[in-house]
């Protein structure tokens, strides 16, 4: 029965960049129905999102914790910074670590995660919440662009891409010269 699963702790990067939490495909127990909604990525693909999880973050209001599933992205989850930030919270990076306060820095830390030496990217480990108790919350907490019905998503970076190749993508990203 879907009532006895519990919550999945998954990886994610957590991303300044990016205008809402997305994440790969995840399992059912922990997905729920979702409006459709494609976005388009830096080198022109599209990604389709029919599904979302919800952050097991219990600290932060119910739209702060939607985060919408893409079959399309295979590479890494993104947490949105500015997301968790239009919810009160404070984000400090630092050369080696991530924190995340309720309120300002003297706050709660409700999340934390480590700098990945290989990418120069910040993991933060994240719960989602099982479907059953998740699938009545159907909140598009995503900036859609009002133009073409098309959301933006920062690009994904791989687990193991190194520095050299971070700059590169984004000065490609970017429109700058290679």
């Amino acid at each position: 029965s879907i009532a006895h699963h519990k919550p999945l702790t998954i990886k994610c990067h957590p991303d300044t960049g990016a205008t809402g939490t997305y994440l790969m495909k995840q399992p059912d127990s922990h997905t729920a129905p979702a409006t459709y909604m494609s976005a388009l990525c830096p080198n022109g693909s599209n990604v389709v999102s029919k599904t979302q999880a919800t952050l097991n973050i219990p600290q932060l209001p119910a739209t702060a914790k939607v985060a919408r599933v893409f079959e399309g992205i295979t590479s890494a989850n993104l947490l949105s910074t500015g997301q968790l930030c239009d919810a009160g919270c404070t984000a400090i990076y630092t050369a080696k670590d991530v924190k995340f306060f309720k309120g300002n820095a003297s706050g709660e830390c409700i999340m934390e995660g480590k700098r990945n030496p290989t990418n120069g990217l910040w993991d933060v480990k994240v719960d989602l919440v099982p479907t059953s108790t998740n699938k009545q919350q159907n909140v598009n907490g995503i900036i859609q662009n009002k133009t073409t019905k098309t959301d933006l998503v920062n690009g994904i970076i791989r687990k193991k891409t190194t520095k050299t190749d971070l700059v590169k993508y984004h000065h490609i990203s970017l429109g700058s010269p290679t």
